[in-house]
């Protein structure tokens, strides 16, 4: 991923952040709104748990971006199971910034591992036969 994408991720997580701490200072908080990207996201403060689940996923993704590392899906998803209850859920919210970013979702620094996953050349041989590679798409 190039720098220009990096910092433009980063700076926009920074700036929805200061936006949220100012909005917590200057209004009454009855209620708090994330912007991303012209898009407004309102929450009543009785229905924290989605600003919450918001807020984890942004940090999440500071930190990936910042320190260039990787994280499946599903991480994501253990890492806090409590808040999330259901990896849909979390798979929502990151496709969700994620698009209203502009960016992909590996931008991000999340990638989907399906079972039995691999990388790299793989030659399968037999002892039965001779030595035959096939190759796997």
């Amino acid at each position: 991923m190039s720098d220009n994408i990096r910092w433009k991720i980063l700076n926009s997580i920074e700036q929805m952040c200061a936006s949220i701490i100012e909005q917590m200072y200057q209004y009454p908080i009855s209620s708090l709104t994330l912007t991303i990207n012209n898009q407004n996201y309102d929450w009543k403060i009785d229905n924290h748990q989605d600003f919450t689940r918001y807020i984890y996923v942004l940090a999440t993704i500071h930190r990936l971006v910042r320190t260039q590392t990787r994280m499946n899906m599903r991480e994501l998803f253990y890492s806090q199971v409590n808040l999330f209850r259901h990896q849909r859920i979390s798979d929502y919210i990151v496709e969700q910034i994620a698009r209203h970013l502009s960016v992909d979702r590996r931008q991000l620094g999340f990638v989907a591992t399906a079972k039995g996953f691999c990388a790299g050349l793989k030659i399968l041989s037999s002892s039965f036969s001779s030595q035959q590679t096939i190759d796997l798409i």
